[in-house]
């Protein structure tokens, strides 16, 4: 993965630098994915480390903000593998308006 400070500009290079700093601090995380947008960082992140819910049925964001240091908004959907297998299959939903076939892959 190429390393990006957290100074860079662009969404996808802040989608980036997220994605490391995430990865740093969660060695459990398998993949990583953005959805593309003009000015909001919105990444869809996988990880052993996440507990699994029988019934989900919608992927949650569970953070939206901005962090000191990134220029742009951000949004998280954590999700564990069987999750994000989930969402692949159809049976779990990302949060409205995000689409499977245009996240892009990112780790």
């Amino acid at each position: 993965m190429k390393i990006v400070t957290k100074d860079q500009k662009t969404v996808a290079e802040a989608a980036t630098f997220l994605v490391g700093f995430h990865f740093a601090i969660d060695t459990e995380m398998g993949e990583a994915y953005r959805m593309p947008h003009a000015s909001i960082v919105k990444l869809v992140e996988v990880s052993r480390a996440v507990m699994s819910y029988e019934t989900a049925q919608v992927a949650y964001k569970i953070y939206v903000g901005t962090l000191t240091g990134v220029p742009h908004p951000s949004e998280l959907v954590l999700l564990s593998p069987r999750e994000w297998s989930g969402v692949l299959s159809g049976d779990v939903k990302l949060p409205e308006g995000w689409l499977v076939e245009e996240l892009v892959r990112v780790l």
